[in-house]
């Protein structure tokens, strides 16, 4: 399950950008939320983003490259492009939580850091960190002989092979379980599958495949939680304004790309902006005033003029 993911010096996002899936307290949609039996903690299931296009495709872009980063894949068959960022991924796997830290510099690694929380016992751990050509692992990986750390190779994918407490395959099998979709590759029983079996799917420009009425029920069996059981979370770009109302989804599940006057990107959630205190929640239809431009991420705007 994800937590939040955070990003920058990422091709439009120069500063740090962060997208949240800890549930804001808010009394909207509670029953649709993700609750974590080990802890209480609350989830998002899904996350709609709005705004100009060069934004929202960074965003999945994000995920893409640390994703095809983890798992050494390539892109059509093809190497990836160089690629500069800083990447920050809170997870959960079980009873741990996960955070994995990766920083790359022209496709070159710079630093990696492991860690995970104990959600029973509360406890923190190292499973590794690196800087550089400097590695320091934790006792449970001490029967690692023979390191050497190649600079493109990030020391997850490489630990895959040697781990024997299987903390780096459940890792590892995380990451592969995570669905990144484009238009054309988007069908509904794979989405349902995906449900089903509690991946994490990221689809770009989902609305572009569906009726207004299939895309509304897939978002629908997402947050109901008696379908989805197994804690699947659905992240996607749409410029569907249709279902950006609060009878569909919370405001901490709208989320907005931004661009600057120097054409950079930021990133932030419809809870920033203050609720209009004379209308009840779930009467509140969000898509007017993002027409407005009262959000900031007109997704077709004129160069410079969004903050």
């Amino acid at each position: 399950m994800l937590c939040q993911i955070t990003f920058e010096n990422f091709k439009s996002f120069k500063k740090q950008a962060l997208l949240d899936l800890f549930a804001e307290d808010l009394q909207e949609h509670e029953k649709s939320l993700i609750i974590d039996p080990y802890d209480g903690e609350s989830f998002l299931p899904v996350i709609a983003i709005y705004g100009p296009k060069a934004g929202k495709q960074d965003i999945i872009e994000a995920f893409t490259h640390l994703i095809q980063k983890v798992l050494l894949c390539e892109t059509n068959g093809h190497i990836s492009e160089k690629t500069t960022g800083t990447f920050d991924i809170l997870f959960r796997i079980d009873q741990r939580e996960f955070r994995y830290q990766l920083h790359v510099l022209n496709s070159m690694i710079q630093e990696e850091n492991l860690y995970f929380k104990d959600l029973v016992t509360r406890e923190y751990s190292i499973i590794f960190e690196r800087n550089g050509k400097d590695v320091y692992m934790s006792n449970q990986l001490s029967a690692i002989k023979d390191f050497h750390t190649n600079s493109t190779i990030p020391l997850l994918t490489y630990l895959k092979e040697y781990d024997e407490n299987r903390i780096i395959q459940d890792i590892f099998t995380w990451f592969s379980k995570c669905q990144i979709l484009k238009p054309d590759e988007i069908i509904e029983e794979m989405l349902l599958g995906s449900l089903h079996n509690g991946n994490l799917v990221i689809v770009q420009n989902i609305d572009t495949q569906f009726s207004t009425e299939s895309f509304m029920n897939i978002i629908g069996l997402f947050k109901n939680s008696n379908v989805n059981k197994n804690k699947a979370q659905l992240i996607f770009s749409t410029d569907d304004t249709s279902i950006m109302n609060s009878t569909i989804l919370r405001r901490d599940e709208i989320w907005f790309s931004a661009l600057n006057k120097k054409n950079q990107s930021k990133l932030y959630s419809l809870v920033e902006f203050k609720k209009d205190s004379n209308t009840k929640v779930l009467e509140e239809n969000y898509a007017k005033r993002y027409s407005e431009g009262r959000y900031g991420a007109d997704p077709d705007p004129k160069q410079g003029e969004n903050p």
